[in-house]
C-alpha cells in the first residue's frame, strides 16, 4: 500500500479528518469504522511501525476508515470537544463522505463508548460492534471525590511528556524511542486543556444503562493484564449486552496493537467472517 491520503468530512461547518485503507472487494470485504481513544493523529499513526501495521493488517481483509474526533489530531482543532450526541454525528458524516453505507463499528478504550452508543442508536448503519479495552464507566469512578480534581489537574499538566506507556503499553516502558514517539503523539494530537476535558468529560459520561438496547452482532475483547483499563469492565460489557462474544486475551497491554496485536487482528478477522450476509 501506497502513502494514504487525508481527506474532510463536514458536518456543518466543522472538518472531520479521515483516512481510508484498503479497497472494498465485491461483497466479500466489509467497511471497518476504527472509533480511536481519548486522542488520536492520523498521520502519527504511520510513523509508529506496529501502530501502522496494526492498520494495513486490518484493512488487508477490510476497507478501514479511521478518523480523528473534532478538537484532536486533523480534524477541527478551534471548535472545541464534542460530546457523544455531536461524536456520532461526526461519525456519519465520515461514513458518507466515504461512501459507507452500513460498517462494524472497532472501538478502542474511550471510543468503546461512542461506539455502543452508536450501534444502540443507528443500527442501520451498523453490521457489527467490535470492542477492544472499552468500558462503560470510566475507572476514575472509583478514585475518591476528594481527589478526582487533583488527580486530572496532574495528568493535564504531565500531558506530553511521556508518563503514560508504563500504563497503556507496559511492556514498552523501557523503550525510549517508543516513549519518544508516544509524546510527540500526546503533544500533537491534542493541547494539555483539549486532553484534561477529555479527561473530565470521559469521567462524566456513563453508558450502561444503554448496553442492552446494542442488538447487533458484538464482539468485546479485553486483555487479562490491562495495566490501564482493568478487565473487569471488559467482562462487564459482555454481560451486559445480549448475544455478544467475550475474549479474553493474554496480555498487560493497553494499545490494541501493542504486544501480540495478531491475536486482536485474527479475532476481528473471524469476527468479520461470520457475519449475516448483506440483505
Amino acid at each position: 500500500m501506497g502513502p494514504v491520503e487525508t481527506r474532510y468530512a463536514m458536518n456543518g461547518d466543522v472538518r472531520i479528518a479521515y483516512q481510508v485503507v484498503g479497497e472494498a472487494v465485491g461483497q466479500g470485504k466489509t467497511d471497518l469504522v476504527l472509533v480511536p481513544g481519548l486522542v488520536s493523529h492520523l498521520d502519527l499513526i504511520w510513523e509508529e511501525p506496529e501502530h501502522g501495521r496494526f492498520c494495513r493488517e486490518l484493512a488487508g481483509f477490510a476497507r478501514l476508515i479511521m478518523f480523528d474526533k473534532r478538537g484532536t489530531g486533523l480534524s477541527d482543532r478551534d471548535r472545541g470537544i464534542a460530546g457523544i450526541e455531536d461524536r456520532m454525528a461526526d461519525t456519519i458524516a465520515v461514513m458518507d463522505a466515504a461512501g459507507s453505507r452500513r460498517a462494524v463499528m472497532f472501538g478502542f478504550s474511550e471510543g468503546g463508548k461512542m461506539a455502543l452508543m452508536f450501534a444502540a442508536t443507528h443500527p442501520e448503519r451498523v453490521r457489527g460492534l467490535a470492542l477492544y479495552g472499552a468500558f462503560a464507566r470510566s475507572p476514575t469512578q472509583a478514585w475518591p471525590a476528594s481527589q478526582v480534581e487533583a488527580r486530572f489537574a496532574l495528568m493535564e499538566r504531565s500531558w506530553g511528556m511521556a508518563l503514560l506507556p508504563p500504563t497503556v503499553a507496559p511492556s514498552k516502558a523501557s523503550d525510549h524511542a517508543f516513549r519518544r514517539r508516544w509524546a510527540r503523539v500526546e503533544q500533537r494530537s491534542a493541547s494539555a486543556a483539549t486532553a484534561g476535558a477529555l479527561l473530565r468529560m470521559d469521567h462524566e459520561v456513563d453508558v450502561a444503562e444503554m448496553l442492552p438496547k446494542v442488538r447487533v452482532p458484538t464482539l468485546v475483547m479485553h486483555r487479562v493484564g490491562d495495566q490501564r483499563i482493568g478487565v473487569e469492565h471488559g467482562r462487564y460489557l459482555a454481560a451486559h449486552m445480549p448475544g455478544a462474544k467475550y475474549v479474553e486475551l493474554p496480555g498487560v497491554d493497553h494499545l490494541p496493537y501493542i504486544g501480540d496485536s495478531e491475536q486482536v487482528i485474527a479475532e476481528v478477522r473471524d469476527f468479520l467472517a461470520r457475519l449475516p450476509d448483506e440483505g
